[in-house]
């Protein structure tokens, strides 16, 4: 103790002197243990033994690995400053979709995550690719297709950009025809601009009928591909004409925009989440007069295939047309909609 108040005192003069004794008793008065460990006197002195070191916030270094189909690694994505990681896509193969994500290997659809998706990790864990077997998806022949009820509808309507004409060409192809009672407005790489300037007036066209025709004439919207930017344009433009066509005599139906793999695009303009947005926002914004039809979540569960090419002959993969299996499968969930299945 007077070595301690001798060395204060020397150091910062008599006005310290009783503070220096007031911290030397105290800390005579301390408990015999310091975090569980033996403290032990020594004459004036407390030496306290094996005090373990602060412990401080350890930055997060989990970590995700994503692999693919065949068991390889594909790549290993450390989580960012708040634990999250923005899952990836991955190509599809040549007789595989890339469908997502799941923690359990050799699923083939509906998967627990989708690419673009931003997740928080609290471990280190490994996510595997959810790829379908394109050669599982059923081919429907012409009689298996759902028919449109024509007791309840005078005839199907379907407008839309280049899925649209995919699906009328694969019917043409296939069949030699459309369905009896459908007709389709479809050009390939149009949106909202060419849906106000052109494809609105050819349908008042085609909705228009005898004032003794009592059955409505269903409408089924499938735009948006082309401009997911637009979403709010849209919902305005879509819930005026919605007016215009309840007083022509239609029941309004509005189709997601369905599913896509960017990894064979790169497209800037177009992607996983966009789309997820759009269908999110403009399901929440349409009015009372449109029936939603949520083909995209009927197509993550059921799976599909986004080889382009329509018919026999002309085959690529862009990763957002689709095969005519899966064309036929969309437009048979359209019809199965209308008709209240």
């Amino acid at each position: 103790m007077r070595e301690f108040t001798d060395w204060i005192k020397g150091r910062w003069g008599k006005a310290v002197k009783k503070t220096a004794a007031a911290v030397c008793a105290l800390c005579l008065c301390m408990p015999q243990t310091v975090y569980g460990r033996p403290a032990v006197s020594s004459g004036n002195s407390i030496q306290i033994k094996d005090i373990p070191p602060a412990v401080s916030d350890s930055k997060n270094t989990n970590k995700v690995s994503f692999y693919r189909k065949n068991g390889t690694l594909y790549k290993t994505v450390s989580v960012d400053k708040e634990g999250y990681i923005t899952l990836p896509g991955i190509k599809n193969t040549s007789a595989c979709t890339f469908m997502g994500w799941s923690d359990k290997p050799g699923q083939t659809k509906a998967p627990k995550y989708e690419t673009g998706q931003r997740i928080r990790i609290n471990r280190n864990q490994k996510l595997y690719a959810v790829m379908f077997r394109r050669n599982r998806e059923p081919d429907l022949k012409e009689n298996q297709l759902e028919k449109v009820n024509l007791s309840k509808y005078r005839k199907v309507i379907f407008v839309g950009d280049s899925r649209t004409r995919g699906m009328e060409k694969t019917f043409l192809v296939d069949f030699g025809k459309v369905p009896k009672g459908v007709s389709m407005i479809a050009r390939g790489g149009q949106g909202l601009y060419w849906l106000k300037q052109t494809a609105v007036q050819r349908l008042f066209a085609e909705v228009r009928c005898p004032a003794s025709e009592k059955r409505p004439a269903a409408v089924i919207f499938n735009l948006g591909a082309n401009d997911l930017s637009y979403c709010n344009a849209y919902i305005t433009y879509m819930n005026q004409l919605a007016e215009k066509l309840k007083a022509r005599g239609c029941k309004l139906f509005y189709m997601s925009v369905n599913p896509m793999n960017n990894a064979m695009r790169r497209s800037v303009y177009k992607n996983e989440t966009k789309i997820r947005d759009f269908n999110n926002r403009l399901k929440a914004g349409l009015s009372d007069s449109f029936t939603y039809i949520d083909t995209y979540r009927f197509l993550m569960r059921t799976g599909y295939s986004t080889l382009g090419g329509v018919g026999k002959t002309v085959r690529y993969d862009d990763g957002l047309h689709y095969d005519s299996t899966t064309y036929k499968r969309i437009y048979n969930q359209c019809i199965k909609k209308i008709n209240g299945k």
